[in-house]
């Protein structure tokens, strides 16, 4: 995608949400929250290859950039077998965010950027669902 369609999609978004927050009556709290996130165009095809998947894992879907999978055990056994096998393959943890039932990590490695989600799957069961999104860090 281009810059030019990514600040033309990003200013229509701020101008419907000033409209939005013009029409607000004067005495009305409406608090509002916009994120946007830009993902590198290089996909991180070294850590892709090498990355380590927790035993039975099974691919639900994958892209170039990464993927998502089904893991027949709980969140926290998933987060120690990344933390282990992560830093064994000689990545290093950058960020983490932890709530229950869902973990974040960032890792880094020789240029490359590897974010995994770990979130519980609903049901009776154990069983977690782990997102994979890496890409190639910008050369600054």
């Amino acid at each position: 995608m281009s810059p030019r369609v990514v600040s033309a999609g990003l200013l229509a978004l701020a101008l419907v949400c000033g409209a939005s927050a013009l029409a607000q009556p004067a005495d009305s709290a409406a608090p509002l929250a916009v994120g946007v996130m830009v993902r590198p165009s290089r996909p991180a095809t070294r850590a892709l290859a090498e990355l380590p998947l927790p035993p039975g894992s099974r691919a639900l879907g994958t892209t170039p950039f990464g993927g998502s999978y089904h893991y027949p055990g709980s969140v926290p056994d998933a987060v120690a077998f990344f933390r282990m096998a992560m830093h064994g393959n000689g990545f290093r943890l950058v960020g983490q965010q932890q709530h229950p039932g869902r973990s974040r990590f960032l890792w880094e490695r020789d240029g490359e950027r590897v974010e995994l989600e770990c979130r519980a799957v609903l049901g009776a069961t154990a069983a977690t669902r782990i997102v994979i999104a890496a890409s190639a860090m910008r050369e600054g």
